[in-house]
């Protein structure tokens, strides 16, 4: 698909917030910084598996530049409150 953005783009931020091994994700949350209303988080998983086999309990956030872009710099921070 031409519109997904590709995570070279930098417009285009991914993060992802693993959990200590043996634990799972309670609550979950993100911020976007300094984007004036110019970011979109389109993706929010706020329990998912980091590890690809089930093993690597996490958070991933991904956010986007709104039309016509930004000009500064901005930053998503994503995070999460992990427990056995």
């Amino acid at each position: 698909d031409a519109g997904t953005p590709l995570i070279s783009d930098p417009g285009f931020k991914l993060v992802r917030a693993a959990c200590p091994a043996g634990t799972t994700v309670l609550s979950a949350g993100f911020d976007v910084y300094w984007a004036a209303g110019a970011a979109a988080v389109p993706s929010y998983f706020p329990d998912v598996d980091l590890g690809g086999s089930s093993t690597v309990a996490g958070v991933g956030v991904s956010a986007r530049e709104l039309d016509p872009g930004f000009a500064g710099s901005w930053w998503l921070a994503g995070y999460g409150i992990c427990a056995s």
